[in-house]
């Protein structure tokens, strides 16, 4: 699977999720990149994770009550999940999924979010892990 960041804004990373052949699945919404110590693996529940290839496991998560994906052995960073949300406020490091990308109060956001992320879900259905290769804007 590839996340394609498509748009560094000041605010937020907006990307694209697809499948190795290039299938479409949603779009995506991080934070932006920020490295105050400047040691290229970025700030800590405040940045997107480096550009790299990972590998994410399918897990519980106990404060969503929900089973869901984690992306793993990212250099100074843990607990990196895809999950549902619309805007930065939501995300912690993470990767939100959405159907649409948007505008909310002002700020970059993901749409139709819940939806986008039942039906990553159930594409995944018996997937327990995956590979994930995040590549930054060209």
């Amino acid at each position: 699977m590839q996340l394609q960041r498509t748009v560094n804004l000041e605010t937020a990373t907006r990307g694209e999720l697809r499948e190795d052949d290039g299938t479409f699945l949603c779009f995506t919404l991080e934070e932006p990149w920020r490295d105050e110590n400047q040691d290229g693996l970025g700030d800590r529940g405040v940045s997107r994770i480096p550009a790299g290839t990972y590998t994410v496991f399918r897990r519980w998560s106990e404060s969503r009550k929900r089973e869901m994906f984690e992306v793993r052995n990212v250099p100074g960073r843990s607990a990196i999940l895809i999950h549902s949300g619309n805007t930065v406020a939501d995300t912690e490091g993470c990767i939100l999924v959405g159907k649409r990308e948007g505008m909310l109060e002002a700020e970059p956001a993901v749409l139709e979010s819940k939806v986008a992320f039942r039906e990553f879900m159930g594409r995944l259905i018996d997937v327990q892990e995956f590979s994930l290769e995040v590549k930054d804007v060209l």
